[in-house]
């Protein structure tokens, strides 16, 4: 009779070896780009996160063109630029994933303007769970 390993142990240290070599790739704030394809990176994170918060504001979660292009034309951006970004840059997944970091954290920023004393996590509003 042969016996098996049980190989869940070192599943898991194999998975936070690969988890912590990741992290180590990923570039920090400082190694990002202040601009990506022409378009200054602030700005490009700013539309991006304006844009998101006016489709989560809509009731179908769309933006009419009319509306997109006002929201870009605002951050002094076009169509064009933003998609010349996603372009020259979207194959960069670590590039990409920072920006969506920073357009997250401008949202979470907005929304805790807008809702003072929101516990992260909770649906309920301000003040703790019920």
């Amino acid at each position: 009779m042969t016996r098996t390993r049980d190989l869940r142990p070192l599943a898991f240290v194999f998975l936070w070896l690969v988890s912590a070599a990741l992290q180590g790739c990923r570039p920090s704030a400082q190694e990002l780009p202040a601009e990506i394809a022409g378009v200054p990176r602030k700005t490009l994170v700013r539309a991006l996160a304006e844009l998101r918060a006016a489709a989560l504001r809509s009731p179908d979660w769309q933006l009419d063109r009319a509306t997109r292009d006002s929201i870009l034309a605002s951050f002094g951006l076009t169509e064009e630029a933003v998609l010349a970004v996603a372009e020259t840059r979207g194959g960069d997944l670590n590039l990409m994933a920072r920006l969506w970091e920073e357009v997250d954290s401008v949202l979470r920023a907005k929304r805790a303007e807008t809702v003072p004393g929101l516990v992260e996590g909770h649906g309920n509003g301000p003040g703790p769970a019920g």
